[in-house]
């Protein structure tokens, strides 16, 4: 049923004029990998959206992301998947192991002294609610269970005075094929919460490649259609060297890196519906070489073994 969804939603979303003029930049990016030209000094680059391995150097991570942005959020899971990932806490742990220069802003921020720069590191959790949904919090608290409602979550994320939004909002979770396109019921749905909530979007998520980069054309289509702020993030997977490739730039005299509360303010304010057109947004596609290695080598992996654990069974 995925695949059919796949295959028959896939060809419609493909078949558009705004689906013909990205695919120059995505057989670049797919076969050569993208690339961003050099941070505009007026203002502070963000990715949002960042999943770093727990036994990663935090000084490397710095590092090599700085060279794109400004502030990564260390995008933890669900309490039932957070296997690997590294959350804000470890991140300072490292820090101080590593003997870093930092200064902690809370609990949910870190500013990092790289250089003559700050570089700024906030926490951030993505959990998928029982609407099949997934939604990043930046700024969390706490992790989240797995299947809660949306009311609940964004309730949550109020409580907790942090961000939220809607990520691949196109590229809706399914077994084996990792991921498909939504059907029109569930577009239906999305319209629905674009206009209760009135979301920030990910319109540009690096991972949406292969025979899924149609649905990042997709999400600004919609975006657009319904007023909504669209961001770009790299959503890496562990692979440091992407942090960054799809970024944010919010204009540095609107933000203040004095404290976790400013800071969270900053971003609300900057992506907020009225400042939403003085963002700049730039979106990239992930290589087959790098998406291959983290994607679907291993899902070809987990497949095999899930078959190997039924015949057992069986």
């Amino acid at each position: 049923k995925d695949l059919k969804t796949l295959v028959v939603e896939g060809a419609r979303y493909t078949l558009t004029l705004d689906t013909l003029r990205e695919t120059p930049k995505f057989v670049h990016d797919l076969l050569l990998g993208a690339n961003v030209g050099p941070k505009d000094p007026n203002f502070i680059y963000a990715d949002f959206h960042a999943h770093i391995k727990e036994t990663e150097k935090i000084s490397y991570v710095i590092a090599e992301a700085s060279k794109r942005v400004d502030l990564i959020v260390i995008v933890s899971r669900d309490e039932e998947e957070r296997k690997n990932h590294m959350n804000l806490d470890l991140a300072v742990q490292k820090l101080e192991e590593e003997k870093v220069e930092h200064v902690k802003l809370g609990k949910r921020a870190v500013k990092v002294k790289n250089g003559k720069e700050d570089f700024y590191l906030l926490s951030g959790t993505e959990t998928y609610v029982k609407e099949n949904q997934g939604v990043v919090i930046i700024g969390n608290e706490n992790d989240l269970t797995k299947g809660r409602f949306l009311d609940d979550v964004v309730r949550i994320a109020s409580d907790w005075g942090a961000n939220w939004f809607f990520d691949h909002i196109f590229s809706v979770p399914a077994p084996v094929i990792a991921f498909r396109y939504p059907t029109k019921e569930e577009v239906k749905q999305k319209k629905e919460w674009a206009e209760k909530y009135r979301p920030v979007v990910e319109t540009g998520n690096h991972q949406n490649t292969l025979w899924m980069f149609p649905s990042n054309v997709a999400a600004r289509r919609f975006a657009k259609e319904n007023g909504l702020t669209g961001i770009a993030n790299s959503d890496s997977h562990f692979r440091v060297k992407e942090l960054g490739l799809s970024r944010n730039g919010i204009p540095k005299e609107s933000f203040d890196g004095s404290s976790e509360e400013s800071i969270l303010n900053s971003l609300r304010t900057a992506l907020s519906h009225k400042n939403k057109d003085k963002l700049i947004v730039e979106h990239g596609y992930s290589s087959i070489w790098s998406f291959g290695s983290y994607m679907l080598i291993p899902n070809f992996l987990k497949l095999i073994g899930l078959r190997k654990k039924h015949e057992t069974f069986s």
